[in-house]
Order: structure tokens, then C-alpha cells, then sequence
């Protein structure tokens, strides 16, 4: 009986492990690791596009539902658990109308004080405008932005404009990205939009708020945004109006719209994809590292109706990073058709890519992720298969199609991965699956006392300090980061003698909102969140 005993727990306790290797399903979120919203709506389809955390660990998922042709902005709204969060809309869902036939939702994000701002795009039979909202907390519009929630952004007559991307200031006003189409050419410019926090155009900002810039007889659709260090960072695949060759593009700003000439190329940055793609807008991903160099995730066609997942990493100040994969561009071939759509970069500084997987036998698409080493390297630790790709069948049978469109890394280590995936009724819904990344970024407990931390006060509105204990000396680095995933200040990097240690952060100057503070002790890194509020 002992042998049993035994055996029954090395058996549990191999299970126990496999669980926990990176790369596979969190079980303990929502049905084995995934959640799929299925609702009938007069036979939606529902797609999510983008997603964002709320401080208390609820997720929101946001993207467009199709009903009879026309297309509506949807959100859905989940407790960290998994479980839809009744408090917000109509049982975890709101659907919003513009009374355009064609709505659609490209980004959001979360204010310091929970309120949800959104970007995208209403067609209204005679034209396209940019639009953003912001909706409460309860999924209600929020009356004080732009008066009744919404704000419609007009580019001028006979002018297309379509938002793509957004990006948070921090004194509240809204940076939002996408292109202009100009009927009697089809040209695609760069356009951009400043709003205050109420939600109206800034006067300060280029004429009446807007910018448009032209790039190289290029269409350009730019649909990401990062805003740090006073600069406005654009990406997005531009495409050649005449051979469709393909341009990861990168553009940077000062705040209010004028160009940074010390970025790239005179403020411009293309690294051309050796390839053409007639249809042009493909979907992109772009994030910044620690240390401020730039990620970029898309896909490379190496033949007809062939794609494969492609990262590209450039320094910060606008070029290929030629220290990263071969000249600054990772492939990753997969069999069958690939695409990268979200990325993100973990605390330790590996790089996790994410999008869709398309099988040929039998043929359906699935959820895909791929973990690189900070050389571009495939992780052969992130998976079962020691291959560093992941490929998850996020439907309930295999021939239902999955997509990923987000990515989102928690405190606690774990990966977001969200998009739509078809369900028991066939029609596609919003889905999250949740992964282990082996990357634990909250506060290590250790079972000796090494080092004993406390953090106070937390929540915090001006300053907090870190306290702790070391068992020996040690060489010591304290830093802080903000959701990006960007160095924000440095408190300590030096050896400390054994004994307690203490550490001031000053926040007055940085905007409320979430930000993680990272303590290297030796080999060993102990990382917690803190929350400022106003």
C-alpha cells in the first residue's frame, strides 16, 4: 500500500507540473482554462478585437457584433476568474448603437479611475468617421464625455476616417491613430486626433485638433500607439499603391503632432517585407521593452495563400535592431497558414507573439503562441513540445475557427489571450484563454527569510516605501515600471550590507494608475503591484 501511496503521488504531483509549464492552460480560469461567451442575439457573430485590465483584476474585452449586415460596438466584461461580471451592462455584455450600418471597435483602454475609453470607426451610408467613447464602470455612457458618451470625428467633406489605435496621456487626453481616404484619389494618409479628457477636439493640437501627414505615395494604415517620454510613437504595415509591397512603418511625434526628426529616418522608420499583398490593411501589434527598444508582430507571405508569424525588433531610436533575430526579423514557419496579431514582452524580457494558426488537415484555425528568447530565439521552454509554439483549439470541436487578437500579461504571471472562437451554436463569440508563462512578476514569498518586503501604503497618492530585510549581502536593483512594460524610475542598483533596508518612491509627478515594482535580489527577483490614486 505504501508503493501505491507513493506512486499515486509522484503521479499527482507529474500532473501538478505539467500544468504549470509555460505556455500551458491556466485550469483554474474559467472551463479549463478558457472562456467562451455564447449568446444569440438574432444570430450575432461576435468578434473581439482588444482587451484591457480594470486595477481590481476584471477583464475587458471589446470588438463588434454582426446582426443581419450591420455591425455594432459590443464589450464584454469578465471577474478575474473567468465568470461574466453581472454588474456591468446587461449580464456582463453591452452593445452600443451609432446608427451607422458599419461599427466597428480597433481599441481601448482603461482610465486610472475604471471608466472605458474606446476608438473605432461608424459608417453611416455616407461616409466613414473616427469616433471614441467612454462608458462608466457599469458599461453605461458616461455623460461627461463630449456630453452624451460618444464623440464623431469629421475630417472634412468627401473625407473617410477611420481610427485604429489610441493611446492614454497623462493628464487625460486622448492620442487616437488610424488613416484618411480622400474620394478623388483613395489616398491613405496618416491622420490623428487629439481629445481633451471631456471628449472634444483640442485646439491645441494641430487645426481644430486634427493632423493628417502623406508618406512616400504609401497607404498608410497605423494602427499602433505608444505614448512615453513626452512622444507619441505610431506602427503599422503601409502598403505601395502600385506594386502592394508591403513597409513595417514606424513615425514618432512630440505631443502636440509635430514630427520628431531625431527618430529613424528624419521621424520615420521602413523595413520593407519583400513582398506584395493586394487588400492592404492586415492586422499589427507593436510594444516597447524595458529598456525602450520597439517590437513589431505581423506575418511575411513566403508564397500564395501562405503566411508565417513575423517579429522585428528596432532600437529606440528607430532602427533595426540588428542584434535581434536575422537583421532585426524573427520567422517562424509554421505548416499551414500563420499570422501574429498581439504581442507582448514578459518581465524577464522574453518576447510572446500571438494570433492565429490555420491547419491544413483537417483545416481549421486555432489560437497560436510563440515565446522567443531576447536574441529572437525560439524559448524551447515555453510548451510540451520543447518547440516554443503553442497551439491551443480554443472551440469546442477541432473544425470550429479561433483567433487571437490581444494579449494581456497579469501581475501574477499568467497570459491573457483573447479573441473569438466558434461555439456549440457555430457562430463566433468572444473567447479569453489563460495560460501559465513560468514569469511570476507578483510578490515572491520566499520559505526562508532571505528577504521580507513590505510596501506601504498601497494604494498610495503621492509616496510609498519599500521595506525589506536581507540575510546577507547582496547586490540589489529596485525599480518601477508602469503597464507598458516601461522603466519609469530606478530607486537603487548597488550592493546593500545584511540587514533591513529602506526605500522612498516620490510619485507626485506621474499620472494614477497601476504600476509594478520589481526588486533584483542576487539571482532572485520579488515583484509586486502598486496602485496610485489621486
Amino acid at each position: 500500500m505504501k508503493k501505491l501511496s507513493v506512486l499515486l503521488f509522484v503521479f499527482c504531483f507529474s500532473i501538478i507540473i505539467i500544468a504549470q509549464t509555460p505556455g500551458t492552460l491556466d485550469l483554474s480560469f474559467g472551463n479549463n482554462g478558457i472562456t467562451l461567451t455564447d449568446y444569440i442575439n438574432n444570430g450575432n457573430d461576435n468578434y473581439s478585437i482588444a482587451s484591457a485590465l480594470h486595477a481590481d483584476g476584471k477583464i475587458i474585452l471589446g470588438g463588434y457584433s454582426v446582426n443581419s449586415s450591420v455591425q455594432n460596438i459590443t464589450f464584454v466584461q469578465h471577474n478575474p476568474d473567468g465568470t461574466l461580471d453581472n454588474n456591468f451592462g446587461f449580464g456582463g455584455i453591452k452593445a452600443l448603437t451609432f446608427g451607422g450600418s458599419d461599427d466597428q471597435l480597433t481599441d481601448l483602454a482603461v482610465q486610472p479611475d475604471g471608466k472605458i475609453v474606446f476608438v473605432g470607426y461608424t459608417d453611416n451610408g455616407t461616409k466613414t468617421q473616427m469616433i471614441a467613447c467612454r462608458l462608466n464602470t457599469d458599461g453605461s455612457l458616461d455623460n461627461s464625455f463630449n456630453a452624451n458618451g460618444m464623440t464623431v470625428i469629421d475630417f472634412g467633406t468627401s473625407i473617410d476616417s477611420y481610427g485604429l489605435a489610441m493611446g492614454l496621456l497623462d493628464d487625460g487626453k486622448i492620442i487616437i491613430a488610424g488613416h484618411t481616404i480622400e474620394d478623388q484619389n483613395l489616398v491613405r494618409k496618416i491622420a490623428m486626433c487629439r481629445l481633451t479628457s471631456t471628449g472634444v477636439p483640442d485646439n491645441t493640437f494641430g487645426v481644430n485638433g486634427l493632423i493628417t501627414y502623406d508618406f512616400n505615395d504609401l497607404w498608410c494604415y497605423p494602427d499602433n500607439v505608444v505614448v512615453y517620454d513626452d512622444r507619441i510613437l505610431l506602427g503599422g504595415i503601409f502598403v505601395d499603391s502600385d506594386d502592394f509591397m508591403r513597409y513595417v512603418t514606424l513615425s514618432r511625434y512630440y505631443l502636440d503632432g509635430t514630427v520628431d526628426y531625431d527618430f529613424g529616418n528624419f521621424g520615420y522608420t521602413t523595413f520593407q517585407l519583400d513582398e506584395t499583398e493586394v487588400g492592404s490593411y492586415s492586422h499589427s501589434d507593436m510594444c516597447m521593452t524595458g529598456d525602450g527598444k520597439i517590437v513589431y508582430a505581423t506575418h511575411v507571405k513566403p508564397a500564395w495563400l501562405d503566411r508565417d508569424f513575423a517579429v522585428l525588433r528596432f532600437t529606440p531610436d528607430g532602427d533595426i535592431d540588428n542584434s535581434f533575430g536575422n537583421s532585426g526579423i524573427v520567422i517562424t514557419e509554421m505548416v499551414g497558414d500563420s499570422d501574429a496579431r498581439a504581442i507582448a514582452v514578459q518581465a524577464d524580457g522574453k518576447i510572446i507573439a500571438a494570433g492565429y494558426h490555420r491547419s491544413p488537415e483537417p483545416e481549421s484555425y486555432d489560437f497560436v503562441l510563440v515565446r522567443y528568447l531576447d536574441n529572437g530565439d525560439l524559448d524551447a521552454t515555453f510548451g510540451t513540445e520543447g518547440t516554443g509554439v503553442v497551439i491551443s483549439n480554443v472551440s469546442p470541436d477541432i473544425w470550429y475557427g479561433d483567433k487571437c487578437s490581444s494579449l494581456l500579461l497579469l501581475d501574477d504571471g499568467k497570459l491573457l489571450a483573447s479573441g473569438y472562437a466558434k461555439t456549440d451554436h457555430q457562430n463566433p463569440d468572444f473567447a479569453i484563454a489563460r495560460y501559465h508563462t513560468g514569469c511570476f512578476v507578483g510578490i515572491d514569498k520566499p520559505v526562508q527569510n532571505e528577504s521580507m518586503f513590505t510596501i506601504t501604503p498601497n494604494p498610495f497618492a503621492s509616496e510609498t516605501k519599500l521595506d525589506f530585510k536581507l540575510s546577507e549581502t547582496k547586490m540589489v536593483k529596485v525599480e518601477v515600471f508602469n503597464t507598458s512594460g516601461l522603466l519609469v524610475t530606478s530607486l537603487t542598483n548597488k550592493v546593500l550590507l545584511q540587514g533591513e533596508h529602506q526605500f522612498h518612491w516620490d510619485a507626485n509627478d506621474l499620472v494614477p494608475g497601476i504600476y509594478f515594482l520589481k526588486t533584483t535580489v542576487g539571482e532572485k527577483v520579488y515583484s509586486e503591484k502598486i496602485i496610485k490614486i489621486k
